[in-house]
């Protein structure tokens, strides 16, 4: 099996007036191209490969789109992402994920359409990344959180989010979400 330990997509805890959602990503090319084509097999990112492509999921109170892809020198990981919840707001941005030798880990950093940016600090055990997020919300106050991203197969994953926190204010972990990557036709149609 060639490394697909899932290091947590990177998802990151987004500040929103009702909650908080997750970032995702989206990828042009077909995962197995991008994933074949991309991360050098010496790179920490390699790992990662899997999370390459279009993801989506449609839950009841939000629909979360993503692409992500390597950069053009494999260095990093890009993800773009979309996030609509059901009182029909919206949040989009970008995330960039990064080895980081100084700390041996890997590393993320958010920035969202409504001005709030973050970073997550990541760890691994078993097929679970566990991501310590910290994140400031575009009207300055302070956001925490652990997020738990559990790879299943190449095709689905699940995260979520517990013991979050705004400024100090602790609010109810989120439900598990399943996130499944977008058939091949439906990302063609693009």
């Amino acid at each position: 099996m060639r490394a697909r330990v899932p290091i947590a997509l990177g998802l990151t805890v987004m500040g929103m007036a009702i909650g908080w959602t997750i970032a995702i990503a989206q990828q042009p090319q077909s995962a197995a191209e991008a994933r074949s084509d991309s991360a050098k097999a010496d790179s920490p990112l390699a790992t990662l490969d899997w999370l390459v492509g279009e993801w989506t999921n449609e839950g009841e109170k939000v629909a979360i789109e993503f692409n992500c892809h390597f950069s053009k020198n494999d260095a990093f990981l890009i993800r773009s992402f979309r996030n609509t919840s059901d009182a029909d707001s919206e949040l989009s941005g970008m995330q960039v994920i990064a080895w980081d030798p100084s700390k041996s880990s890997i590393r993320s950093w958010t920035f969202d359409s409504n001005g709030g940016f973050g970073e997550d600090a990541w760890s691994q055990s078993g097929n679970r990344y566990t991501l310590r997020a910290s994140y400031t919300l575009p009207d300055g106050s302070k956001g925490a959180a652990v997020n738990v991203l559990t790879y299943i197969d190449d095709n689905h994953c699940t995260w979520k989010s517990v013991g979050r926190e705004i400024d100090g204010e602790l609010l109810p972990d989120s439900e598990e979400v399943t996130i499944v990557r977008k058939a091949q036709d439906e990302t063609s149609k693009k």
